[in-house]
């Protein structure tokens, strides 16, 4: 009990680092997000048609989602656990409603993220990883599923050759849309051909991965658009492994409130983990700083801009107190 009244104080003293760190990924002009799920004790959510009023008071243990957000340029990573733990799109767009400039969102195609399919200012990129998945599963029974991940892994591996050779993200643009959009007009090709012969009850799962492969293609198309962008959404997914390894070690999270708590000390420790930090001299020292900073300056205990504190610091920090 007394670990877990520490851990619970430091997650309430980091909740002022939670605003920046949100408004530093969405302003970083190219953001990728996934969700996984979390187990939380908690009273069942309200049904279709009900109120709260309406659900009883027992509490169980439910299936909840945890999403996580990066920004890769900037080496940071945030969870949240929005309202209980709910997977909707409300949630999805109220992590992005104070977007104002215009911000690349790498997902995979649940329908959560697709309000942002036909977007200007942030516009959803597809994830060629996800899009290649099933047609992987089913190479050993399928040619056809073994030509389209020829033609997939033949656009991974220009893609990498493209990047080790150039570093301006210009002319990596300019060598994608010359090497790899013919790439993505075969493939296109032959999903329209397979979706107009395969048959529902012969290859049921080919023609699934087909059609979604179908409807990812445009927002595929939009990794041409600049060469900084990834072709994957590989570096969230790595990112929410940390929580597959929660899970695995734990049954759940005590309750909704916990899980907030849960999803900010998880990024604190992701974004010590991106850069390198020494975690117990970051912690104390972001610790003793945190309540004496302004709200403008919090950005700069972020683990992206932190700087250890000088002896000056500690000086005017210990005459406040």
């Amino acid at each position: 009990s007394t670990v877990m009244s520490w851990i619970e104080t430091g997650a309430n003293i980091l909740e002022p680092l939670d605003d920046p760190l949100h408004k530093e990924i969405t302003t970083s002009g190219n953001s990728h997000g996934d969700e996984s799920t979390l187990k939380c004790k908690d009273k069942r959510l309200a049904g279709e048609g009900e109120s709260e009023e309406d659900v009883e008071d027992d509490l169980h243990y439910f299936k909840r989602w945890i999403f996580c957000y990066c920004a890769p340029q900037l080496g940071l990573t945030q969870f949240v656990f929005h309202n209980r733990g709910r997977r909707t799109q409300e949630a999805v767009r109220k992590y992005f409603e104070d977007v104002v400039e215009k911000l690349y969102l790498h997902t995979d195609g649940a329908p959560i993220y697709k309000c942002y399919d036909v977007g200007e200012l942030i516009v959803r990129i597809a994830c060629l990883v996800h899009m290649r998945r099933p047609f992987f599963r089913l190479k050993d029974v399928s040619a056809d599923a073994m030509k389209i991940l020829k033609i997939f892994e033949e656009i991974f591996r220009r893609d990498k050759q493209i990047k080790a050779d150039l570093t301006d993200p210009d002319e990596i643009t300019r060598q994608r849309v010359l090497q790899i959009a013919p790439l993505f007009h075969d493939l296109k090709s032959y999903l329209d051909k397979l979706e107009s012969t395969l048959k529902a009850e012969d290859e049921p799962e080919l023609l699934k991965a087909v059609k979604y492969a179908l409807k990812e293609y445009p927002c595929m198309l939009r990794c041409l658009e600049d060469g900084s962008l990834d072709l994957s959404n590989n570096i969230c997914e790595r990112q929410i492994r940390r929580i597959a390894k929660y899970r695995n070690n734990s049954f759940f999270v005590g309750s909704p409130e916990a899980g907030v708590r849960f999803a900010r000390l998880m990024s604190v420790f992701a974004n010590i983990r991106n850069h390198k930090l020494d975690p117990v001299e970051y912690l104390c020292d972001v610790f003793r700083r945190i309540k004496t900073t302004s709200k403008e300056k919090l950005v700069g205990l972020l683990a992206h801009r932190w700087q250890p504190a000088s002896e000056s610091v500690w000086t005017s920090v210990s005459s406040i107190r």
